[in-house]
């Protein structure tokens, strides 16, 4: 039976857990749900207090018991996404050492809305009569509308997951004065041969996310 100060922490940690609107699940060493607070318990559909002491693979998502192997095998953090009611979720395994064993934290991120925005934000780039290429923070690009693909004549499955060098994209050297995250925006008049003969006024502009 738990002492006082057992039940203090438990107290604590069970506070911690239900002021937080992200979805948690404290998974204990025989992979049995120890803890599972509000956020959690409304993201799956559950009860949570059905749940605590059932197996965690009774919450039947998807994905969710492989990346908890994975994450307890490597004895480090695991990100898996899953599709649940419809709604996208990313969930975070990171385990921990419960005395000799091993157990797991989950932490659940809804990302529905952050999903819709960039559908949203894809359709707007993909209808556009301009060629955009979106790189990102490592120089790699993640997104090639279809006027892009037209103006370079290289399909996006070609260059999408490439690192490189925005110019490099058109065959021109790196700007001297350095990248666009440290002159700012950059512009040239490009002159193009493959796939047609065309000159193209091309535009660098850093963007900058919440993080900076």
């Amino acid at each position: 039976m738990p002492d006082s100060n057992e039940r203090r922490s438990y107290s604590h940690i069970r506070a911690l857990m239900a002021g937080t609107s992200e979805g948690m699940i404290a998974v204990s060493p025989d992979r049995t749900v120890r803890m599972i607070n509000e956020a959690a318990s409304a993201m799956l559909g559950v009860v949570r207090n059905e749940c605590v002491g059932t197996p965690i693979d009774g919450l039947g998502v998807c994905g969710l018991n492989a990346a908890l192997r994975e994450a307890l095998d490597k004895q480090a953090a695991v990100v898996s996404k899953c599709e649940l009611n419809g709604n996208d979720y990313t969930f975070t395994v990171t385990p921990y050492v419960d005395g000799i064993a091993w157990g797991a934290v989950v932490t659940i991120r809804d990302n529905t809305e952050i999903t819709a925005v960039r559908r949203r934000s894809e359709a707007i780039l993909t209808s556009t009569s301009d060629g955009i290429v979106v790189f990102d923070a490592e120089d790699r690009i993640t997104f090639v509308n279809p006027a892009a693909e037209r103006i370079l004549g290289i399909g996006a499955e070609a260059l999408v997951g490439l690192v490189t060098d925005t110019w490099k994209v058109f065959g021109l050297a790196a700007d001297p004065e350095g990248t666009v995250r440290e002159t700012g925006t950059q512009s040239r008049e490009v002159r193009m041969e493959e796939p047609a003969h065309r000159i193209v006024d091309v535009r660098i502009d850093p963007v900058l996310d919440d993080d900076g």
